[in-house]
């Protein structure tokens, strides 16, 4: 069943490529294998946007912290999977001494 998209939140995740292509094809492949029901755009060569409507955001943030350095999220779009991922961020600077 897919999700009506006046019921769900929306969702924008850009993704910042490599320049090592060995690389670059493995974010792509992960992308592209790992994603839900969602629209992928590449919009540049090193960009890629990933769009989806969804019922529940919290439960992409797994998922998104998985690309780490190279996906970003707005926070003005989505404040919610922001500040939940700045908060994982946050406390492993913590667990591991770095401030």
């Amino acid at each position: 069943m897919v999700a009506d998209s006046l019921t769900c939140d929306y969702v924008k995740v850009i993704f910042t490529l490599p320049e090592d292509e060995k690389l670059r094809e493995k974010i792509i492949q992960k992308i592209n294998t790992t994603k839900r029901n969602g629209t992928v755009i590449q919009t540049y060569y090193d960009t890629i946007i990933y769009e989806i409507h969804t019922t529940n955001q919290l439960e992409l943030v797994p998922w998104i912290n998985s690309f780490g350095r190279y996906v970003k999220v707005d926070k003005e779009t989505n404040p919610l999977i922001y500040n939940k991922l700045k908060e994982h961020n946050d406390e492993l600077m913590v667990k591991y001494g770095l401030i």
